[in-house]
């Protein structure tokens, strides 16, 4: 029996809510030489029911069930276990639209080149809002995007910052023994993308093909404050693995941009909803993130011309340190300024 053209590994952890439409998106795709790798992570809920049901339906599926470690955790779980020629990654919560697949594969074999990264949108309740492109779409050498993979200077983070609607060859990431960081709770995904992509030759973005569609709920960044959020271990992890190519990757520039990129996402998180500190608390907070001295130094180091105009607003508020108005504004003007700042 010969091996897939593709593994889709899909990590599962109390999805029952989505999951159907999720696995649904992956069995009715017109590449149908895939193998669909179920990963339960422990789920209390009725998805490992639903897991078993699509197995017995289709041969392609195959369910593994697992004790909770993590979203990282099981993805690799998933490395080990595929034996398709590439791979793809697809939370249970999202779906694909019915080309996404083939679309990945014929481009990554007619363009010759390691991976290919697709445009997604959002799922927000009943309506889809498209992402518009971070770089032009085209054919990359990745020794021209080094200096912007982890950080552009425009508040967006790392250039590649999602698995999903993406495509790699298993064979490179065996060859280089590249894997989720298990350590790393925010932005994993991105990091793989960096540890694989500065393992490759070339990448090609699809910026026009929206195949891969996040859900999310029609709710304010703020309804979702996690005062222990880790926004660190990913800068720590790539500052390690970058280390012996920092001068090609600009990696002390990129790192100074993502510092100011990081305080953004700490400060949305600061002023969330469900921070229980009080409006004066909330500020001295906000105050003592702006007025960081490391944060100080970092400036000189955007791209402030090429952010948005709703990332250039926030920017500014932090740069000059109005604290009060980048609270009014976040607990007040979102969901619509917070969604489109943080994409």
């Amino acid at each position: 029996m010969s091996n897939p053209k593709v593994s889709v590994i899909v990590p599962i952890y109390n999805a029952e809510a989505f999951l159907v439409p999720c696995i649904k998106s992956v069995l009715t795709q017109t590449l149908e030489d895939i193998e669909v790798l179920l990963i339960d992570d422990g789920s209390s809920d009725s998805s490992a029911v639903i897991c078993r049901h699509f197995m017995q339906q289709d041969a392609r599926v195959t369910v593994i069930n697992k004790e909770n470690e993590g979203v990282s955790a099981t993805r690799n779980l998933g490395l080990t276990w595929a034996r398709g020629e590439y791979i793809a990654f697809l939370d249970a919560d999202d779906t694909l639209i019915e080309q996404a697949l083939e679309v990945l594969v014929q481009t990554l074999e007619e363009k010759q080149v390691d991976a290919v990264f697709a445009n997604y949108f959002y799922h927000y309740n009943e309506k889809k809002i498209y992402r518009g492109p971070r770089i032009p779409g085209g054919i990359y050498p990745v020794t021209e995007i080094r200096s912007q993979l982890i950080d552009d200077g425009t508040l967006s983070g790392i250039l590649f910052g999602s698995v999903g609607a993406a495509l790699y060859k298993k064979e490179l990431i065996d060859q280089h023994h590249i894997r989720f960081q298990e350590e790393v709770a925010l932005n994993e995904d991105g990091l793989f993308n960096v540890m694989y992509l500065l393992q490759s030759s070339s990448c090609c973005y699809l910026s026009d093909q929206h195949i891969y569609g996040y859900r999310k709920a029609i709710e304010s960044v703020t309804s979702r404050f996690q005062p222990n959020k880790n926004f660190d271990s990913a800068t720590i992890a790539i500052d390690r693995y970058c280390q012996p190519i920092s001068q090609e990757l600009f990696l002390e520039q990129q790192l100074r941009r993502r510092r100011v990129s990081i305080s953004l996402w700490q400060a949305l998180n600061i002023c969330s909803e469900e921070n229980p500190a009080s409006y004066r608390m909330t500020i001295r907070q906000l105050k003592e993130l702006f007025g960081h001295q490391e944060l100080q130094g970092c400036f000189p180091y955007m791209e402030e011309e090429k952010m948005n105009r709703y990332k250039r607003f926030y920017y500014q508020l932090i740069k000059k340190r109005r604290t009060h108005i980048f609270y009014l504004m976040t607990r007040f003007l979102l969901p619509t300024a917070s969604r489109l700042v943080k994409r």
